[in-house]
């Protein structure tokens, strides 16, 4: 199983689950055959309203807004709507990051967006510049038989390290799978007991954000025994809390999850 290694601001490595290509294929495939769907809709619908009678100015315009405009930007608007995501994406548990751990921008997703034809079907791009004088029903008809093949894409993250398509090259961005399945391990808290006594009560001045990476470090020490990130925060922690004792970093820091957990549950 691939992983994608980020490092944190606070020098915290993360490792996040590459989805792997046949995910990532079933994903478009969803997407596409959304769209699919909607053009197959529209195309009835013409044919129900007998629109191939019109002039072929008005039935470019009626193709443009109605259908080309909206299927083109599907992708970008739901990625910027859903942070990362589109209907299949989400359906296959993924979501659009960046490699170096930054927040997706909106120039992110159009970068990706400006390079998916090359990546996904370059045909498509022909198919816009060359089908203008077509009728409607002749270009909707083309377009069914020109159902996107990443032939590009595909061979893109077969070759880069973080299975990344031409667009994903582009903005540093690539595709991660989200877990499943959420248990008290994912989340910041750990296991305590009612008869537990905090020793630094004033933990709860840290944030969760603190308490995650806190976690993350100690299960990334778990894994390497590399005392260095812990260390380093351990000496943040007690700047923040004004704590002077000496005390072992790691245990210090186990000592900081208990008590926030047990301070955190009893103020809930």
């Amino acid at each position: 199983m691939s992983k994608l290694k980020i490092q944190t601001t606070q020098n915290v490595e993360l490792d996040l689950e590459l989805p792997g290509m046949g995910v990532r294929l079933l994903s478009g495939g969803i997407d596409s055959a959304i769209l699919f769907i909607y053009a197959c809709f529209l195309y009835w619908a013409a044919l129900q309203m007998e629109l191939d009678k019109l002039p072929d100015t008005v039935q470019f315009m009626i193709y443009l807004f109605v259908y080309l405009i909206p299927a083109s930007l599907y992708f970008p608007a739901l990625e910027i709507m859903w942070k990362g995501q589109t209907v299949g994406k989400r359906i296959m548990r993924c979501r659009v990051v960046k490699v170096d751990g930054k927040r997706l921008s909106l120039g992110d997703v159009l970068l990706r967006w400006l390079l998916r034809n090359i990546d996904v079907s370059m045909m498509m791009l022909y198919f816009l510049l060359t089908g203008l004088g077509m009728p409607t029903d002749i270009r909707l008809l083309i377009f069914f038989w020109m159902f996107p093949l990443p032939i590009v894409g595909i061979a893109c993250m077969a070759m880069t390290k973080n299975e990344q398509r031409l667009g994903d090259l582009a903005a540093n961005t690539t595709v991660i799978r989200l877990k499943r399945h959420v248990s008290l391990q994912d989340t910041i808290l750990v296991a305590g007991t009612e008869e537990y006594k905090p020793q630094y009560l004033n933990v709860l001045q840290l944030s969760d954000r603190d308490i995650r990476i806190i976690k993350e470090t100690l299960q990334d020490y778990e894994r390497t025994k590399d005392p260095k990130n812990v260390r380093l925060l351990a000496k943040k922690a007690k700047d923040i809390l004004g704590v002077t004792e000496k005390v072992k970093p790691l245990n210090f820091l186990k000592t900081l999850m208990k008590d926030y957990n047990h301070l955190a549950n009893k103020n809930a």
